[in-house]
């Protein structure tokens, strides 16, 4: 007899949360908005717009040499396969119908120089997207009462959307160190059915177990903050820290109804970890900027996918390049590693859980339409990656998932009245207050 653990269908469960976020590190996004996003997402001692400069760091917005407002978002289309075999039953791989999703990225600073005063908000996407797997007989964790006729466990779809309000402040202690706080508000909106965190029941008496739907709710709220600094070691050469709290949610709660139409309800803790980020920068050649960034994420004290799912603590490594090929054009490439926080021993626990993705790469162009506006886009590409291991407690058992994601990102930039403190590519007419390109 098939036997499935509460704490293996909670971490079953969490593909449908997980999903949109399959170039994440792990379910953090790297980044945000076309000129971050191609440039690998480092922000951390660094800001190249308004986005990214809000993105890891508050302190980095002292760094952006003028002030600026960036309307920005990604067109993701991931490409997921989960397949499965219990020998005697069935073997196959069903793709999921997960479409093209959308994220946002809008990012906001103004600096005030006489005060030493930098104040930015940034609004973004930090996971989001679906997954839509048809019912498929020939797949047992697809088929339409699961492996040995015990669970109804196909079809299955669900969506998450998982948004960051970011406001944030950064002051310039002296002419090298700024240092940057801020609150954040999260929201999360999350769809799924059939809900694997929820208690199956047999109202009906056909001896086949049914879980129950995730759609009947609403947005849930959450909040952390964050505080980070940026120190110029060098003329050309800056380093920078930044801590994000744990963000904690309110419990999760979901009305449902059993099989025979008995209203039922299921509740979960739900959190994101914290994570510590440090980075550094490097200006010295003239229209080149070089930046690196170093994070070690705390998924093991997370709710929900620490203590159900046992991830585990990753590290991941984000570089990035920045160049002005001419007045008009810039061009950024960037490339993430990040360490895959499911470990061999927790596949059970993780049969279908597609964060997994280690390495992306990205690569990007602005164009300066005018004086004052720019336009950037980049294309994102999280190569294939594949995770396996035994999904029931019988040998031979095995399943299986792979999956690569495409994105195009894009950005409108808009720059207004006087630059920041330490600008160095525009310069400040202190007449007129005008921004002049070199």
């Amino acid at each position: 007899m098939l036997r499935f653990h509460r704490s293996a269908l909670l971490g079953a469960a969490l593909v449908f949360m997980s999903s949109a976020a399959a170039q994440a590190q792990g379910i953090i996004l790297p980044g945000s908005g076309g000129a971050h996003r191609s440039m690998g997402g480092v922000s951390t001692a660094i800001a190249v717009d308004a986005v990214g400069g809000n993105y890891w760091n508050p302190a980095a917005i002292a760094t952006l040499p003028f002030n600026e407002v960036v309307i920005g978002g990604e067109f993701s289309y991931p490409e997921i396969h989960l397949g499965s075999t219990i020998p005697g039953f069935s073997s196959g791989s069903t793709r999921s119908d997960s479409g093209l999703g959308v994220l946002t990225g809008v990012g906001y600073v103004h600096h005030n120089v006489d005060k030493g005063l930098t104040t930015g908000l940034g609004l973004w996407t930090i996971g989001g997207g679906g997954v839509n797997y048809p019912g498929d007989p020939s797949n047992p964790v697809l088929s339409p009462t699961g492996p040995f006729q015990r669970f109804v466990l196909g079809p299955q779809a669900a969506s998450l959307q998982l948004v960051q309000i970011a406001p944030s402040a950064a002051f310039r202690v002296t002419d090298k160190l700024a240092i940057g706080f801020g609150p954040t508000v999260d929201v999360a909106v999350v769809s799924m059915d059939p809900a694997f965190f929820g208690p199956p029941d047999d109202a009906n008496g056909d001896g086949v177990l049914t879980f129950p739907t995730g759609t009947h709710t609403r947005p849930f709220w959450g909040g952390g903050f964050r505080a980070g600094l940026v120190y110029e070691v060098a003329p050309a050469l800056s380093v920078g820290f930044s801590y994000t709290s744990q963000q904690w949610f309110e419990k999760w709660r979901f009305n449902a109804r059993d099989e025979v139409g008995n209203p039922t309800s299921f509740a979960i803790d739900f959190s994101l970890p914290q994570f510590f980020s440090a980075g550094v920068a490097y200006r010295g050649i003239d229209g080149l900027i070089l930046a690196a960034d170093v994070r070690y994420i705390d998924y093991e004290n997370s709710d929900l996918l620490g203590d159900t799912a046992k991830w585990q603590n990753i590290f991941a490594l984000a570089v990035g390049a920045q160049y002005q090929l001419t007045r008009c054009l810039t061009l950024r490439a960037g490339y993430i590693f990040n360490e895959n926080p499911i470990p061999n021993t927790a596949t059970l626990l993780n049969s279908q859980l597609p964060g997994f993705i280690q390495h992306t790469a990205s690569v990007g162009a602005m164009m300066q339409l005018n004086e004052s506006m720019a336009l950037s886009v980049g294309y994102v590409h999280a190569f294939k990656n594949e995770i396996s291991g035994s999904i029931v407690e019988r040998l031979g058992t095995s399943t299986s998932m792979d999956m690569a994601v495409q994105s195009l990102v894009f950005g409108l930039h808009v720059r207004f009245g006087c630059c920041g403190p330490r600008h160095q590519d525009v310069a400040c007419h202190a007449e007129h207050r005008e921004m002049v390109i070199r």
